[in-house]
């Protein structure tokens, strides 16, 4: 592209560059002979250019594939990477690598629709800053990602260019860029080596957040041990009595334990998908299949969540569309004395409970409360009340801590032999075969 202008005409000349027009003509060269001539030049540096820079393209075709998980094969890479133009690579240096934080939610957004104008404003900022830092070279992988090599090893200085790179980026664009610093490297296997760890640990700001600055060595992060952890059982069972606001601050609680703990990323995501889903199998049967928490944006919420912080949003938004569809849908089916009864045995599962206590709490006879919650609800008040003790005790059987004995009073049955009799009557079996096939 060119822009032709007089010599003072900048306003011109800036708006040629942001759009990528890195050639221009004062409007004096605009005679026969030597337009031409200048014409002629810039096609030739342009074709000059065009043939050193594929290799460029080839080598960042292959860094990309790396980067969305794909293998690269090295007889292709290696050759590249020891080209003259990367001799930086064949002595000490150290990798900044960059990436644009929320990558699927800017893109959904429609910011940089234009995948090349998003590089070029990334390669200017890198440009601008790592001119001040000496010797240099960027290598992207993506229009939204790529590293940057220095020879310089000192850690404190490439700790002050990234976060001087982190904060331009954010001055300069609409936009946040994480980085991470590699330990010093030397040769072109230890390149490969650290890119491919790289690109398996995109998570490793998960709990920094965005525009964050890391040391890669620094980054270790433990396996949760799903058998051990409780917070998807306790928040089923606060849902189910919709008690939303405890939800909500369990959320918090839980996410703050696994920062804490520095849980894997891909667990902690893995484990509130579980939590959402087991919460919409409940919602499920009690609107009869009408709403579900598991709607394309939630799964796309999980696909999305790059830091502890979206995650812990995202849940808690959640928690109110199950508050909200739940409310509506209980509303508009029963009447605020079932719904009364409904919350008092929720709230009493581990006591006895008889007619005469709920009627005393709603402030009816048993009899009435016997009809109308079989008349709008189809089923035995007792039944129900039976039902949601073992649906309870069904889910303490898989605390393998807690004996027979203990499960049964702790849903109000003191007598085993009694309880032993109930939970075949909703299982089909006995609490102990139950709890063998867990």
């Amino acid at each position: 592209m060119i822009v032709c202008s007089n010599d003072s005409d900048m306003q011109t000349v800036r708006s040629a560059w942001r759009s990528g027009c890195m050639d221009y003509l004062e409007r004096g060269m605009f005679s026969g002979a030597q337009l031409i001539e200048n014409l002629e030049m810039i096609r030739e540096s342009h074709d000059a250019q065009a043939r050193r820079e594929d290799w460029r393209d080839e080598l960042e075709h292959l860094l990309g594939l790396i980067r969305k998980g794909e293998s690269a094969e090295a007889e292709k890479l290696m050759p590249l990477l020891q080209r003259d133009e990367l001799s930086c690579l064949q002595g000490k240096y150290r990798m900044i690598c960059f990436r644009m934080d929320n990558v699927k939610r800017t893109y959904a957004n429609g910011l940089f629709n234009d995948r090349r104008h998003l590089r070029r404003e990334l390669g200017r900022v890198v440009d601008s800053v790592m001119q001040v830092y000496g010797s240099f070279t960027v290598l992207f992988s993506t229009a939204h990602s790529g590293t940057i090599i220095i020879r310089k090893q000192d850690e404190e200085m490439a700790l002050e260019c990234a976060r001087t790179l982190s904060e331009q980026f954010r001055k300069c664009l609409p936009l946040t860029v994480s980085l991470s610093i590699s330990p010093i490297c030397e040769g072109c296997q230890d390149f490969i080596d650290l890119y491919n760890g790289y690109a398996k640990h995109h998570h490793d700001r998960f709990y920094c957040g965005d525009g964050c600055v890391m040391k890669r060595d620094e980054m270790q992060f433990c396996s949760l041990d799903f058998g051990s952890i409780r917070y998807k059982e306790t928040l089923v069972k606060l849902a189910e009595v919709s008690d939303f606001a405890h939800c909500r601050e369990l959320i918090v609680t839980m996410l703050s334990e696994m920062k804490e703990r520095q849980i894997e990323p891909t667990d902690v995501v893995y484990y509130c998908r579980s939590i959402v889903h087991a919460m919409d199998q409940q919602l499920l049967a009690r609107t009869g299949g009408r709403h579900s928490l598991m709607t394309g944006r939630t799964q796309l919420m999980f696909e999305r969540a790059e830091t502890v912080r979206q995650l812990q949003d995202d849940l808690i938004e959640v928690m109110k569309d199950a508050e909200a569809w739940a409310g509506t849908c209980a509303q508009g089916t029963y009447s605020k004395t079932v719904l009364d009864i409904m919350q008092y045995v929720d709230a009493h599962l581990c006591e006895k409970i008889t007619l005469e206590q709920i009627a005393n709490t709603v402030q009816r006879t048993p009899i009435h409360i016997s009809r109308i919650f079989k008349k709008q609800t189809g089923e035995n008040l007792m039944q129900y009340i039976n039902r949601k003790k073992m649906d309870h005790a069904a889910k303490l059987m898989e605390l393998s801590h807690l004996k027979i004995k203990d499960i049964a009073e702790a849903v109000g049955m003191k007598d085993q032999l009694y309880f032993n009799k109930v939970f075949r009557r909703f299982y089909q079996e006995s609490p102990r075969t139950y709890r063998s096939k867990l």
